[in-house]
């Protein structure tokens, strides 16, 4: 399998980067959640937008906001 952004062999949607990028976004948007009640979409719309935000984490929110990943899965 291969990851659905940068295509390096993968165990499932991401490789390891990518999912390690998916798992920190998912850990930090429980944090901004609780500051701002900002939705799962929005978030991934901010950190896009972010200049100081990783490429990694960028390219998975920009997946993510293509799919209409919910935050849930």
């Amino acid at each position: 399998m291969k990851c659905s952004i940068c295509g390096r062999k993968s165990e499932g949607e991401f490789c390891d980067y990518h999912l390690l990028a998916y798992r920190k976004l998912k850990e930090a948007y429980v944090k901004w959640k609780e500051a701002t009640d900002i939705s799962w979409t929005e978030y991934l719309s901010e950190i896009v937008k972010n200049p100081f935000t990783g490429k990694w984490s960028k390219e998975v929110a920009k997946k993510l906001l293509e799919d209409g990943k919910d935050e849930a899965k």
